[in-house]
Parts: C-alpha cells; structure tokens; sequence
C-alpha cells in the first residue's frame, strides 16, 4: 500500500544541458529515441509564402501531420497525438511496460515543467491506481 504521507510524488523534471546537472535518483529520462519517447516530433519552418515561421507536428518517417502559427499549438497537438497513439490496441505491450517501468518515478523530459509533455501522460499511465495492482508484463 502506498505511503499516504510520501512527498516525494512522481512528477516531471525538465532535463538540463547545464554543466554539472544531473538527473535526479528515481528519475527515467523519456526523450527520444529511448522506448517512451514521444514519436510526434514539433520542428520550426520557415514559411516563404506567409513569409513568417510555422510548427510542423510530423509523425515517424518524417510525414508531417499538422502545420501550426504557434509552437504552444503544435506542442498541444503532439502531446493529444501521442495519448491517442498509446491507447491504440496495438500498443498494449509498451502501455505495459510503462506502467511497469514508470510506476513511482520522476519522469525526465526536455519540456518546461508546466507546459504541455508526453511525460505528463506517461505519469497518469504509471501511477493510475490499476497500475500499481498490476504485475510485471510480458515482452
């Protein structure tokens, strides 16, 4: 049963570049390319028509999915893709492992602590209560 007094919640942790910086103990890193790396990347384009910049959200492959006048747009929009593509059927083993492999750790991620990230929905994922009954997965 789980410490009802802990403090220590599981929560997102932005990494650093900063010499020096290290990753907190019971911290996994989600960036790319590692397994629980969000898939839908945001680039910045430059846009000549419009002769202003635009937010690409492309997909693996490189095949650009959506195209946004604000990088907090294509941020949204890659983090919704990324909750609609874990619940796909198809994902069900990395669903579990997640929440295996996540259950009760800081999740480290490149994103600001406070704007949108994949990290905030792998956190839901591995703490649920249904989570924390289950055991280790397969594959």
């Amino acid at each position: 049963m789980a410490d009802a007094t802990r403090t220590d919640t599981p929560r997102r942790i932005q990494r650093k570049r900063t010499k020096g910086w290290k990753m907190p103990d019971n911290t996994v890193s989600v960036t790319r390319p590692g397994e629980f790396g969000n898939p839908f990347s945001v680039s910045k384009v430059s846009n000549l028509t419009l002769g202003e910049a635009e937010w690409w959200v492309t997909a693996p492959g490189e095949s650009i999915l959506w195209r946004y006048r604000t990088k907090g747009e294509a941020i949204a929009a890659s983090v919704k893709a990324f909750e609609g593509w874990l619940a796909l059927p198809q994902q069900r083993r990395l669903r579990d492992r997640a929440a295996f492999a996540l259950r009760g750790k800081h999740l480290a991620c490149w994103c600001p602590v406070g704007s949108p990230c994949h990290g905030d929905v792998l956190l839901r994922l591995a703490n649920a209560p249904a989570a924390q009954e289950g055991e280790k997965p397969n594959g």
